[in-house]
């Protein structure tokens, strides 16, 4: 199956150094390079909620380019900076084409990191039969929702010291009120405990979709 790859930058030294610059601004250059690229494929751009300095680019990862010496990563690198984090995600359902997750206005992502040495298969679909148990329940009473996909991290990542496989979920939303009401319906607080029962160290962060290039 593909793979997602999932990179981001933080813009806030270009912003600092220049303060007329937005963050748009800066976008918008980025969208035009990939636009001016022979054989674009589809990036989702956009800037997380919780810091509009931090870029995220949801894209299909297509191996053979991520080689080349003109690849979208070095193109955008000299746009955007260097990058801050990028891995790669094989989803159940590609994550960045019309109607999935990726290009909702508001995309929630939630990583969830457990000790690489657990992360067997057969853990892994115990983690994803726990999911789609809270995913079942919480779903009931979703206004404003607009897809759920969920994978695992390719890469074993090292946090803090560990080596740690990590499972991602990726939710659309309208809008961050959306999100907002969704987390005090009486559905999720009867579906989180599923999900606490891990007992895992979790991030959760939005992003605001700015540009779609395809």
């Amino acid at each position: 199956m593909a793979a997602t790859e999932i990179t981001t930058f933080n813009i806030n030294p270009i912003l600092e150094a220049n303060g007329q610059r937005t963050a748009d601004d800066v976008i918008q250059e980025a969208v035009n390079a990939l636009r001016e690229a022979s054989n674009p494929d589809q990036f989702v751009l956009g800037t997380q909620v919780q810091d509009n300095g931090i870029v995220q680019i949801t894209s299909k990862w297509d191996p053979s380019a991520a080689q080349g010496s003109d690849s979208p990563l070095k193109r955008l690198s000299s746009i955007l900076g260097p990058l801050q984090d990028n891995y790669h995600v094989i989803f159940h359902q590609e994550a960045a084409e019309d109607n999935n997750p990726a290009t909702a206005n508001v995309v929630e992502f939630v990583k969830t990191r457990f000790p690489a040495s657990r992360v067997s298969p057969e853990f892994q679909r115990e983690i994803e039969k726990d999911f789609l148990r809270f995913d079942g329940i919480y779903v009931e009473e979703l206004k404003g929702h607009l897809g759920c996909t969920y994978g695992w991290v390719v890469e074993t990542q090292k946090i803090e010291g560990d080596d740690v496989k990590s499972f991602l979920v990726m939710r659309g939303w309208e809008s961050m009120d959306s999100f907002k009401q969704a987390m005090q319906t009486e559905a999720f607080k009867k579906s989180i405990p599923i999900l606490m029962g891990w007992n895992a160290p979790f991030q959760m962060w939005h992003v605001q979709r700015k540009a779609l290039v395809e």
